[in-house]
């Protein structure tokens, strides 16, 4: 009870420091770009900025709380020198992509300088305790609050042209409570996780609960190898290179999956397919899904955007739809409005043809862009 009230105390500290303060202005920004591409894609923004920032920095703070329990209770020594350290390190690698603000590279590339240089002079086993921690609380926060905002947008497949994706952005900010020396805290303390994924071949449910497994699997990697590390001479060079090298691996062959593989989104040979279901629509209301294959509403056939504006044009009262979920079975749906009728269902819908496509580049951080700009070419 003691360590839960001394957390909150410093908890609390750490939440109101300059530093936290300037990531969530970081985080905000990120959010804003993000609803911009929604309106592009869909007109409107479902969520509002700050609705969508509130959801980030609490599911942050949750998982800060976490770490920092785990922290104090098992009485990991981390050095707060190392952390001003990581941070710039940070910082400069976003400016060449910003996936690269994870801690992972920051943490594996000083760690290995000071494995092999000895500078800047610290304790590199914590910090990969640490981050297997970190990366086992973000396996969680993608489980839960990956999914949320995804944006449905429609892509160039190489064997399915158009077929429909969904693109996940989220960015927690963590704020830490960390040991230094037995009984001492110091604060604050902050890093960033951040999951940015898309969701091709699978449901965006899917696709999160399978993220999950491997970031889960990274960081249990990390913590067994760290332990091995107390054991095994030498394995903690090792360990430091792979930190990095791993995460790398991980996002790339994921990614390269769901961007090679068959997606889920694409147009059916009958029927029309939903992309994705806009909330509180008809189409919600109804229990329409993700994926779900539109057959026939009123008994008439449906094989386009247009038969579907066709029958609501007149604004019938009571619809009745029936649909082909993802696991083949088929479905009966009603809905009745005897007041105004029903003239939309809130759906984005897959299109067997269309000139707007999102182009899944590799994104780039300033400094990139500048090379691009002023030096290639």
């Amino acid at each position: 009870m003691q360590l839960l009230i001394q957390l909150l105390t410093s908890y609390s500290q750490v939440i109101s420091s300059f530093f936290y303060i300037g990531i969530v202005l970081l985080t905000y920004l990120r959010i804003q770009r993000n609803a911009q591409l929604e309106e592009d894609w869909l007109g409107i923004l479902r969520n509002p900025v700050n609705t969508q920032l509130y959801y980030v920095l609490l599911y942050g703070l949750i998982g800060g709380i976490v770490t920092s329990f785990i922290i104090l209770f098992f009485k990991i020594r981390i050095e707060y020198e190392a952390m001003l350290i990581i941070w710039p390190v940070s910082l400069f690698l976003m400016l060449f992509n910003p996936r690269y603000l994870c801690p992972s590279y920051s943490i594996g590339i000083v760690s290995l300088l000071s494995l092999v240089f000895g500078w800047p002079r610290m304790e590199v086993l914590p910090m990969i305790i640490l981050l297997g921690i970190l990366h086992l609380v973000e396996s969680l926060l993608i489980l839960i609050d990956g999914a949320r905002d995804s944006i449905p947008v429609y892509m160039e497949h190489h064997r399915f042209i158009p077929a429909g994706a969904h693109i996940m952005n989220r960015m927690w900010p963590i704020p830490l409570v960390i040991t230094t020396t037995p009984g001492q805290l110091v604060f604050p303390a902050v890093v960033v996780l951040t999951y940015d994924d898309r969701a091709i071949t699978q449901t965006t449910q899917k696709r999160t609960r399978e993220s999950s497994f491997w970031a889960g699997v990274y960081g249990l990697t990390l913590l067994v190898l760290g332990m091995l590390s107390n054991l095994v001479e030498g394995l903690i060079y090792l360990t430091a290179l792979l930190v990095p090298l791993l995460h790398e691996f991980l996002v790339l062959w994921n990614r390269q999956r769901q961007l090679k593989g068959e997606p889920v989104f694409k147009a059916p040979w009958r029927g029309i397919r939903i992309l994705d279901v806009l909330p509180d629509k008809i189409g919600k209301t109804v229990g329409l899904k993700q994926g779900d294959i539109i057959l026939s509403i009123n008994g008439r056939q449906v094989n386009s955007e247009a038969m579907l504006k066709e029958i609501l044009r007149d604004s019938p009262n009571h619809i009745w739809v029936t649909v082909l979920r993802e696991d083949g079975e088929s479905a009966e749906l009603e809905y009745r409005d005897y007041e105004r009728g029903i003239r939309d269902l809130g759906l984005m819908l897959v299109p067997r043809t269309t000139g707007k496509y999102y182009s899944f580049r590799h994104q780039k951080g300033l400094l990139s862009r500048l090379w691009d700009n002023y030096f290639s070419g």
